[in-house]
């Protein structure tokens, strides 16, 4: 409007307006007497304005009037115009607060004398307010420019913290599964040291009861045999030596000695056996992967929880079901498998003893060759089973059914880690409600 505004009143049929972006000169307006051209183009890259007359405002910044060209020889060498030389043409300078921001360039090819003292009044006036006008409008882009750059950092920015918060989010959640596993693992570390330990007191004195046992039944076989030889040669014992016999009963104890043997043998076996299953489960004294009868496995878990499958008055015995088959050692880490077991027939059993648990509650145990590549353990019950939903989030860390303080939600996620992380292997879940649970363990061979 300013620049149709200068055509109409100021003499001209050519005016263009030139901004100083920086030191770099660049033409934003170029008008004649029917259109406007708006578009940006550097001073450096066009011929529309005489070079010498805006160089020598710049310089000067200074009102350069020419109503009479053809009588001035100053610019006469200019390109432009030797070209198309105008009448009449006034350049000024736009100064804002002593800046110079602009340039006002005016020409009339057909008349001489075309910008009078009223016109040029007229000019300085419009170009005054062009100066507030041009610097108010740098100052609103200015702004608009910085809100947009500040939106676009606060934008920027509140998607780095987001992100960063869901990293660091990610970050102390794996922490605190790490922490938590190791505990877990440090606990069962413990565990299997206490064991052993155990096992290992237990197991010398029980050497000593058990190998003297045989020594000890042959001792009391001489001294019965020697008793026998001394009743022989005293045709008539003594009154003493009668009623001592009689008060022990010596005929009931030469046929219950043998007997007590037996059951000294047979608990002092029995103590060697549950050592030796101890011993087998911790598994302490193995390092790295070994090649492991997996049977062998099961029955030390099964011996560790022997206690917890006796019935009481509330419930009947848990019944073991085996079905195993004919299956090679695994190369394994066998203390973890272990506690892999461990885990889920501990589940198995507490889904036992509940209100919830059948009349005859059972964990059932199979084994099997899978595509000839890996074997295939499976450990169902028949309790109360699981929704679709809770068996989707069986595996994951802190995830519990059980009561506060009754369960960390680590167990069946760190043996998740262990079958597939630690041996390459599968664990799934297999639950209906009502239609009992079981876990399916594929190792490979």
């Amino acid at each position: 409007k300013l620049m149709q505004l200068l055509i109409e009143n100021a003499g001209a049929n050519k005016a263009v307006l030139l901004l100083n972006n920086s030191e770099n000169w660049e033409i934003v307006a170029e008008c004649n007497n029917d259109t406007c051209d708006l578009s940006t183009t550097p001073l450096a890259e066009t011929e529309t304005v005489p070079s010498s007359i805006i160089n020598t405002v710049k310089r000067t910044q200074e009102t350069l009037l020419l109503n009479n060209l053809e009588q001035n020889n100053t610019f006469n060498a200019d390109p432009y115009l030797l070209k198309q030389p105008p009448k009449s043409l006034f350049c000024t300078p736009i100064v804002y607060q002593g800046k110079l921001i602009g340039i006002l360039y005016l020409e009339n090819n057909l008349t001489t004398e075309a910008f009078t003292a009223e016109r040029i009044e007229l000019l300085n006036l419009l170009t005054a307010q062009a100066a507030i006008s041009i610097e108010n409008a740098r100052l609103y882009q200015h702004l608009e420019n910085y809100s947009h750059n500040l939106e676009v950092q606060v934008e920027h920015r509140t998607q780095q913290l987001q992100e960063n918060n869901q990293h660091l989010q990610e970050t102390l959640q794996k922490l605190q599964q790490t922490q938590s596993q190791l505990i877990q693992t440090e606990k069962m570390s413990s565990l299997g040291q206490m064991v052993a330990g155990i096992a290992h007191e237990i197991n010398n004195p029980i050497s000593f009861i058990s190998g003297n046992i045989t020594y000890a039944r042959e001792y009391v076989q001489d001294l019965l045999e020697l008793l026998n030889s001394y009743q022989e040669s005293l045709s008539v014992p003594s009154v003493t030596v009668q009623e001592k016999l009689e008060e022990i009963d010596l005929e009931f104890i030469c046929k219950d000695l043998e007997k007590v043997f037996d059951s000294m043998q047979t608990g002092s076996d029995r103590i060697r056996q549950i050592v030796l299953g101890l011993r087998n489960f911790s598994r302490l004294d193995e390092q790295g992967m070994k090649r492991v009868d997996i049977h062998e496995g099961l029955e030390n878990t099964l011996l560790i929880l022997q206690h917890r499958l006796k019935g009481n008055g509330d419930r009947p015995d848990i019944a073991i079901v085996k079905d195993y088959g004919e299956v090679p050692p695994v190369n394994c880490y066998a203390s973890q498998l272990n506690q892999v077991f461990l885990q889920i027939i501990t589940n198995a059993i507490d889904a036992l003893t509940t209100s919830l648990a059948p009349d005859c509650p059972d964990i059932r145990i199979a084994t099997q060759m899978q595509n000839q590549e890996s074997i295939r353990i499976s450990i169902a019950d028949n309790g109360a089973g699981m929704s679709e939903t809770v068996q989707q989030r069986i595996f994951d860390p802190f995830f519990t059914t059980k009561p506060v303080g009754k369960g960390t939600g680590l167990g069946l996620f760190i043996s998740y880690q262990i079958v597939t992380e630690q041996h390459g292997g599968e664990l799934q879940c297999i639950s209906q409600p009502e239609k009992g649970t079981k876990f399916i363990i594929d190792i490979p061979i």
